[in-house]
């Protein structure tokens, strides 16, 4: 069956967070720490109800308000046949935590290349920036700054036989 944690067991006291908190806390962050509270209570309620043996069933009782026969007895075949495989806890969080490694060094690399990326944009937009606008530049300017300008009007000009 289920078993309580040692974690579970600590009790939270909300209410002394938010006496600490005082009048640093608005009304709706108490609302929600009080929720909270409520929550944590009502989960640690039902996991404990979970570590408790289930109820007998009343078979003689379902026999007797029950006419078709043989339905009762089918059903309690069928609930003392049935075998709940253990699930091994350890294992399925091992899976997990490999899993969650997994997602983590791939976010961080994801993160590394987004902020490379930044950078280069960045570094792209100052030069942008820095840059004399278009029309305050001469043709000479703009030759010089481009060489690949330059080089398509000069393939240009030597096709078309204008020289200089």
């Amino acid at each position: 069956m289920f078993r309580v944690t040692p974690v579970l067991r600590k009790q939270m006291d909300i209410m002394s967070v938010v006496q600490k908190l005082g009048g640093r806390m608005t009304a709706v962050q108490r609302a929600e720490l009080l929720e909270l509270s409520k929550q944590f209570t009502e989960t640690k309620r039902e996991l404990e109800d979970l570590s408790k043996e289930p109820k007998p069933i009343n078979w003689a009782a379902f026999s007797s308000s029950i006419s078709e026969k043989g339905l009762v007895d089918s059903y309690k075949a069928a609930y003392e046949g049935l075998v709940v495989p253990k699930t091994d806890v350890a294992a399925a969080i091992a899976a997990i935590n490999a899993q969650e490694a997994s997602a983590l060094k791939l976010v961080k690399a994801q993160v590394q290349e987004s902020e490379a990326q930044i950078a280069k944009l960045q570094a792209q937009l100052a030069a942008l920036d820095n840059e004399v606008p278009l029309e305050k530049q001469t043709i000479g300017q703009i030759l010089r700054d481009n060489p690949e300008v330059n080089a398509e009007v000069e393939l240009r000009m030597l096709r078309t036989g204008y020289a200089v």
